[in-house]
């Protein structure tokens, strides 16, 4: 399966809503696959932005999401704007079609000093 940032995005941000101390195992993106969801999820985990554990067995889901990391909030707040976030994606489809994290965020950030007028170039 491909990995999709606006799946990525969107996972993190419902995450991002739990209560604190609180976890989830159901998590549910509206017009998404479950199964879609539950790999991004594993990716997420497994990239350290989510503190979680894979669940297995009766009753309980195939992931438990417990909070964001550190790693976790830095990539959201640099994709949190919709417009920043557009903006940054389009760019990425119109040129190379996909980038590692480490760049997405670099673009994000550009974007985001750029659209905050800290743009020296």
């Amino acid at each position: 399966m491909k990995r999709d940032m606006n799946l990525i995005r969107d996972i993190l941000l419902e995450i991002e809503k739990l209560p604190a101390g609180e976890s989830d195992s159901g998590l549910e993106i509206p017009g998404r696959d479950q199964r879609e969801v539950v790999y991004h999820a594993h990716l997420l985990i497994d990239a350290g932005f989510v503190d979680g554990i894979f669940v297995a067995g009766p009753g309980g889901g195939p992931f438990c999401a417990h909070r964001l990391t550190w790693a976790g909030h830095e990539f959201l707040d640099a994709a949190r704007s919709e417009t920043i976030w557009k903006n940054t994606m389009q760019r990425i489809n119109e040129t190379t079609g996909a980038v590692a994290i480490p760049v997405l965020v670099e673009l994000l950030s550009a974007t985001t000093r750029k659209a905050l007028g800290l743009d020296s170039s």
